[in-house]
C-alpha cells in the first residue's frame, strides 16, 4: 500500500507515482520501458526519503488497525475501509493481557498490556477481581460498542480512552 499527500490522482486514489510506474508497462520497446522503470523508480524512491509518500505492507496496516482498535477516529481510507469486517485486514477483537484495573466511579478502568486504556460503560459486575496478567479479549459489537472479557469471565461493555 502507497501513502501519499499531495501526489494523490483524485480519479482512482492512486499516487501519481505509481500510476506513473504502472504507465511504463504499456511501452513495448524494452529499452524505453526499462527507462521509465528507472525514472519511475528514482521518482518513488526519492519521494519516499522526503517522507512524501510512505510504503506499507499488508502485516503493517494490520499492526497499525490492531493498534487503533476501539478508538473512536474517522475512516481516512489510509487503512482501507476500517468498517468492512469482511476485509482480510479488518479487526474485529484484539487478545492482551492486563496490566492495571481499578475501580473509578463505580465503573471499571483497565490498562492494558499496550497501554491502551478501557473503561467500563454498563452496569455489569465482574464475577471476580481482575488481576494483572489477567487474558483480555476485547470484541467489537453492536453498532460501535466493545466488549471486553477478563480471564473467560462474562464480558462487560467499555469504551477506549487513549
Amino acid at each position: 500500500m502507497v501513502a501519499t499527500s499531495a501526489l494523490a490522482d483524485p480519479k482512482d486514489g492512486r499516487s501519481s507515482l505509481v500510476a506513473a510506474a504502472a504507465q511504463c508497462t504499456t511501452i513495448a520497446q524494452a529499452a524505453e520501458r526499462l527507462a521509465c522503470y528507472d525514472k519511475a523508480v528514482n521518482a518513488l524512491l526519492s519521494a519516499e526519503q522526503k517522507r512524501e509518500v510512505i510504503v506499507i505492507d499488508r502485516a503493517q496496516v494490520r499492526q497499525t488497525r490492531k493498534a487503533l482498535f476501539g478508538l473512536n477516529l474517522p475512516n481516512f481510507g489510509l487503512f482501507g475501509d476500517a468498517t468492512d469486517r469482511n476485509s482480510p485486514d479488518a479487526v474485529t477483537q484484539i487478545e492482551t493481557t492486563l496490566t492495571k484495573a481499578e475501580m473509578n466511579g463505580g465503573a471499571w478502568l483497565f490498562i492494558l498490556a499496550d497501554g491502551a486504556r478501557w473503561r467500563q460503560t454498563d452496569d455489569n459486575i465482574l464475577g471476580g477481581r481482575p488481576r494483572v496478567g489477567d487474558k483480555v479479549v476485547i470484541r467489537r459489537g453492536a453498532l460501535g460498542s466493545f466488549k471486553l472479557s477478563l480471564a473467560g469471565q462474562p464480558a462487560i461493555k467499555v469504551r477506549r480512552e487513549n
